[in-house]
């Protein structure tokens, strides 16, 4: 895979198919901003500098246009990931923002793990692994499919799924696992048990997957004949053919 290089003008307004969220902004900031990290610098490692609305940013994420402009100021003052610049229409409101990389601090981390993601493509340690009969993940980043927030209308139920499904794509591959208790699952999820239990019972109730208790934990049981499983299974065979050609070429 050749190396990314800067093209002055591109199309950036153009809706993303998948999220590339890194799983140490998860943990740091939580999965909305994460997610507008990897929107924006999804761009930013090409070399652009997007400008967005927040209108836009709160239809992509399911999130209302206050909670966008609320935490990508925060992204940009507080924890300095991105450098962001206001402009204003002729009416006095508040139009579009510019956003570009910064050269030192988080932006600067920021910028060179998402353009070695692109430019290195996707390594086998991203699927996580089987130890001892427990799921340790060890993915530095989740696919997020725009169309699971589409359907779920909540990005942490949405990114909650994603993960799941990640885990049946590991090294021993299956539609069922177990983590030893709720408390361990919600800490790997970067959530508290209420807020997992309740995810669970309502992907359970729309027939994503089936959950159960028992004495050494809790079991996951995906549907695998969901549409937004098998939209996951074509997004990891892609990457699989990526992958090979990756090892042909002598990049991997």
């Amino acid at each position: 895979m050749a190396d990314i290089v800067p093209i002055k003008k591109r199309a950036t307004s153009a809706r993303p198919t998948n999220l590339f969220l890194l799983t140490q902004c998860v943990e740091l900031f939580g999965v909305l901003d994460a997610a507008i990290l990897a929107e924006l610098y999804y761009w930013i490692a090409q070399g652009d500098e997007p400008w967005r609305k927040a209108q836009e940013h709160a239809d992509l994420f399911a999130v209302n246009e206050k909670t966008i402009r609320r935490h990508s100021i925060d992204l940009a003052n507080k924890h300095q990931c991105f450098g962001r610049r206001d402009s204003m229409l002729k009416n006095g409101k508040k139009g579009a923002c510019k956003y570009f990389a910064k050269k030192s601090g988080n932006s600067k981390a920021l910028k060179e793990q998402y353009q070695a993601l692109f430019n290195r493509g996707f390594k086998k340690t991203d699927f996580g692994e089987y130890m001892a009969g427990e799921v340790i993940e060890v993915q530095r980043y989740v696919t997020l499919p725009v169309a699971y927030i589409e359907r779920l209308k909540d990005i942490e139920l949405a990114y909650l799924l994603a993960r799941l499904y990640w885990i049946t794509f590991s090294e021993n591959p299956s539609l069922e696992f177990s983590f030893s208790s709720q408390n361990k699952l919600a800490k790997a999820m970067f959530m508290n048990r209420t807020t997992l239990m309740r995810y669970l019972d309502l992907l359970q109730e729309n027939n994503y997957l089936e959950h159960f208790s028992r004495t050494k934990g809790i079991v996951i049981n995906i549907n695998g004949e969901s549409d937004l499983y098998e939209l996951m299974n074509d997004w990891i065979a892609e990457k699989k053919e990526l992958r090979e050609e990756l090892i042909m070429a002598g990049n991997y």
